[in-house]
């Protein structure tokens, strides 16, 4: 059983690893996703090397696991063949996620001492986030024929509409299409500043440590997921907020800095606050 401070530190590396994935399938150019690949694989196989030498490795394959690592590259590399698409920095991290759930259910996380739940939960997030994220921005266009992202317009108009009403108790503000204009300072609201990337990482953190634990509170968890998606949904509209209002009184070049840096601070200590309720409470 761990202390307290052992499921503290768990929570904290947790929240950096799903914030650094989060990172890694939005900004991350591809040159850097094959480099990070190969380090990694590297790692992995000098770890493996050492304890199979020390008599230490013993490997176990989880088929099932496996699985789901084939599945997200045979699905990346289908839907270009179909669709005649060319691999963008998405496809990249969708084969390199494949291959890392491949080789971590080879039995490759017994040198690095991680448990069957550990395993269980990285599988299925790396999976279930890869998948709806490329369901909502190629899947779904693909399907319907459109170029048009529905759900993340919707989410979108919706966060400029609420970011606009409560912006406008302090100045004069309107939105002009997709964009604020706070008193003459104009800001556009795109796909980015949706927070459907933060919604599914969380949905599909929440989602994973559920199947990963099979856990007995299923109200609490539901709860607990809820409230997150909500919380997230109005920390992205206060994110909007203080973007605009930074832009406005202290300009461009601070403005971008925090539209770098705040919102994966803002979502890191969301996912922080969503473990210690879940895990620790």
């Amino acid at each position: 059983m761990m202390d307290k401070w052992e499921k503290i530190l768990c929570v904290l590396s947790a929240s950096v690893l799903i914030g650094a994935l989060h990172t890694l399938f939005t900004y991350t150019p591809k040159f850097v996703s094959i480099s990070l690949l190969c380090i990694s694989s590297s790692i992995l196989y000098a770890i493996y090397l050492k304890n199979k030498k020390e008599g230490g490795h013993a490997a176990q394959i989880n088929a099932k696991n496996v699985f789901f690592g084939l599945f997200l590259i045979i699905l990346d590399v289908t839907y270009n063949i179909v669709a005649r698409d060319i691999f963008g920095s998405l496809d990249y991290t969708m084969l390199i996620a494949g291959l890392f759930i491949i080789l971590l259910n080879m039995g490759l996380y017994r040198p690095l001492k991680l448990d069957e739940k550990a395993v269980n939960f990285f599988t299925y997030f790396i999976f279930i986030c890869l998948s709806l994220y490329g369901i909502i921005l190629e899947g779904l266009p693909f399907i319907l024929n459109t170029s048009e992202l529905f759900l993340v317009n919707f989410i979108a108009k919706s966060s400029l509409e609420i970011s606009t009403f409560f912006l406008n108790f302090l100045k004069p503000c309107r939105n002009i299409g997709n964009v604020i204009d706070f008193s003459g300072y104009r800001v556009i609201i795109g796909v980015p500043c949706s927070g459907v990337e933060s919604i599914t990482v969380f949905l599909s953190a929440a989602i994973a440590y559920f199947i990963s634990i099979r856990e007995k509170e299923k109200r609490k968890i539901l709860l607990y997921s809820l409230i997150g998606l909500v919380f997230i949904f109005l920390m992205n509209i206060l994110r909007i907020m203080i973007i605009v209002l930074v832009g406005y009184y202290y300009g461009d070049d601070v403005m971008f800095f925090v539209h770098a840096n705040l919102g994966w601070m803002m979502f890191a200590l969301a996912m922080i606050v969503f473990w210690y309720l879940v895990i620790i409470k």
